[in-house]
């Protein structure tokens, strides 16, 4: 949502009826971030020991999984997350852009981070790939997330043609900015998909494989949505404008 408000949003969209509603819900996400950090410490360390959700409701395990890559790594996002959620309550300034600025960062490299793409070879170029995987993915979701949760406050109150204007105004922005996002998502997940399963047998064999046949198919899906929307939603918009 911020990279929504920043690159698609527009002058319209400040300061109003969208922003507001915008960063209630990057206050939300913020709070069940916190929520999910935690619960991926306590997953991690039951399924480590073999134990149940709440049997790993102990010091030992929590400390042994802190101690490890993992749980710094996912302790770190909980402290941060829970900063930001203090830092958004505050005057806006550029102390408090530049911190959230630095969460968002921290929590694009933390799959990567966490993950095998900081271990696995070549993490040269795993890890940068897996970073710009998570980045256009967060970029594309917060986007629509915030075209069907937070848009429709910014336009009720407009006259029908002040509304369309807007729509297509910001839609039209957004469509290039997901279109760059789809771009990168299919780049970088054809080298992951390459980096972990190399033939064609695991592809059709293993459940990663599986898997990364599974997410080509939705994105695949998502593609055709957008191509709609392109050539079909934002082209009536502008004849309406242009009416």
């Amino acid at each position: 949502m911020l990279a929504f408000l920043e690159l698609a949003g527009g002058s319209a969209l400040r300061g109003g009826a969208f922003e507001r509603r915008a960063w209630q819900l990057i206050g939300a996400g913020a709070a069940l971030g916190v929520i999910v950090s935690v619960l991926g410490v306590l997953l991690q360390g039951a399924e480590a020991a073999g134990l149940s959700l709440w049997a790993s409701l102990k010091g030992s395990v929590i400390s042994s999984v802190l101690d490890s890559r993992f749980g710094w790594v996912w302790g770190v996002r909980a402290v941060l997350l829970a900063v930001a959620l203090a830092v958004l309550a505050l005057p806006r300034g550029r102390w408090r852009r530049a911190w959230l600025a630095g969460t968002v960062a921290y929590l694009v490299i933390t799959p990567a981070l966490a993950g095998h793409a900081s271990v696995q070879s070549p993490v040269g170029v795993f890890f940068p790939v897996d970073v710009l995987h998570v980045l256009a993915a967060s970029v594309w979701v917060g986007g629509i997330a915030s075209i069907v949760l937070a848009l429709p406050r910014a336009t009720r109150a407009l006259p029908p043609p002040e509304r369309t204007g807007l729509l297509v105004e910001v839609i039209g922005r957004f469509s290039r900015l997901a279109l760059a996002c789809v771009l990168v998502l299919a780049v970088t997940g054809v080298v992951q998909a390459y980096i972990d399963v190399r033939t064609v047998h695991a592809l059709t064999t293993t459940t990663y494989g599986e898997l990364v046949l599974l997410k080509t198919g939705l994105l695949g899906l998502l593609i055709g949505l957008a191509a709609v929307n392109r050539e079909r939603i934002l082209p009536a918009l502008r004849r309406l404008v242009a009416a």
